[in-house]
């Protein structure tokens, strides 16, 4: 289905709007292949996933227990070459871009 409506913001996955014809939709993102880095445990392991990740500038998505990224298949082996644990799954990335500037 596609809807053109004039929103102020961009729609994102949860919301929910009413239709001109009264109807009420609920946006359900699609679950892509992402990958999860788990919350680093200790502060080296801390210190080199924000220095990896930030000098990347990628999007990043930060949970209570996991950094979620969205997959790319470069950033899974270069995660390999440095030794940051994580794994490749799929779910719902909610994180935009946090600036313009990307590598």
């Amino acid at each position: 289905m596609e809807l053109a409506y004039g929103l102020r913001t961009a729609a994102k996955h949860g919301d929910y709007f009413k239709g001109v014809d009264g109807s009420c939709y609920h946006i359900q993102q699609l679950a892509e292949e992402i990958i999860e880095v788990p919350m680093p445990q200790s502060l080296e392991m801390a210190a080199k996933v924000g220095w990896y990740l930030g000098n990347q500038h990628l999007a990043v998505e930060v949970r209570a227990d996991k950094i979620i990224l969205e997959y790319v298949h470069t950033l899974a082996k270069s995660l390999d070459r440095i030794g940051i644990p994580y794994q490749v799954t799929q779910g719902v990335f909610l994180c935009g871009m946090h600036s313009s500037h990307t590598h």
